[in-house]
C-alpha cells in the first residue's frame, strides 16, 4: 500500500487527498515507505536541472503512437488536431522540475515536447482525460519535493479523477476510476488511443470515437 501525501487541482477544484485514504496498486515490486508530512517549499526542495529521456525503444513506440493518433485527428477531427497548445521547450520542462522539485518521468518528458496540453475542444484520453500542460502540472502539484510520496507526477484529468505516473508506470486517483483497463504505462495508453481511434485494442470493447459536426473528438461508451 502506498499514501499519496499530496494536493491535486481535480476538475477546478482544490481537493486535499485525506491521508489515510491512499492509492493501493497490486504491484510485485516493494514500495517506498512515506514520510509523515506533506512536503513543502522547504530550502533543498529544488528539482534536477537535466532532463531524462526515455529509452531508445520506448520513445520510438511513444512516437509512432503520437504520429497514429496525430494523423487520425488531422483526417477526422480537424478542430481537435487544431487544438494543441505550443510543444513544450526543454527550457519549460527544466523550469517544471525545478519547481516542483522532482524529476519528470521520461515518458511526460517525451509527451511534452510534442504536445503540451490543449486549447478548448483539444484531445483527451479516453475516457475524458485532458491532458495537462506545464502550466496545468504546477497548477496541481504545487511543490512535491523529492521524496516517497512526492515521486507521483499528474499527466491528465478529467471532473473527478486524475492520471498520474510515478516510477512504477501509470496510476489513477480514485483508484477506481472512469479508465477500465488501466494501461500499465503511458506509452501503452498512447498506443492503446491510437488502436482504439482504429476500431481495435483492449479499449474497444468500452468506448469509441465520435466526431460532431464542426470536428470535434468525443469518446462514447459502447
Amino acid at each position: 500500500m502506498r499514501v499519496v501525501l499530496a494536493i491535486f487541482l481535480v476538475g477546478g477544484l482544490v481537493i486535499a487527498l485525506a491521508l489515510s485514504v491512499g492509492i493501493v496498486r497490486d504491484r510485485d515490486a516493494a514500495q517506498p515507505t512515506p514520510t509523515a508530512e506533506t512536503p513543502t517549499g522547504a530550502a533543498g526542495c529544488e528539482g534536477p536541472v537535466t532532463l531524462t529521456q526515455p529509452p531508445p525503444d520506448v520513445a520510438a513506440r511513444l512516437t509512432l503512437a503520437w504520429d497514429r493518433v496525430d494523423g487520425w485527428l488531422l483526417r477526422h477531427a480537424p478542430a481537435t488536431s487544431a487544438a494543441w497548445n505550443r510543444a513544450a521547450t526543454d527550457a519549460d520542462l527544466v523550469t517544471l522540475q525545478r519547481d516542483i522539485g522532482v524529476m519528470l518521468p521520461p515518458e511526460l518528458v517525451a509527451t511534452l515536447k510534442r504536445h503540451n496540453g490543449t486549447r478548448s475542444g483539444g484531445f483527451t484520453l479516453p475516457p475524458s482525460y485532458d491532458l495537462l500542460s506545464v502550466r496545468d502540472i504546477l497548477a496541481t502539484v504545487g511543490t512535491a519535493c523529492d521524496t516517497a510520496q512526492g515521486r507521483y507526477v499528474p499527466v491528465a484529468r478529467d471532473a473527478t479523477a486524475l492520471l498520474f505516473l510515478d516510477e512504477q508506470g501509470l496510476g489513477q486517483y480514485p483508484e477506481e476510476g472512469p479508465l477500465e483497463p488501466l494501461p500499465a504505462t503511458l506509452t501503452d495508453l498512447v498506443e492503446q488511443t491510437a488502436d482504439l481511434l482504429d476500431g481495435k485494442g483492449p479499449l474497444a470493447g468500452r468506448y469509441r470515437a465520435d466526431v460532431d459536426a464542426v470536428g470535434i473528438l468525443r469518446w462514447t461508451r459502447t
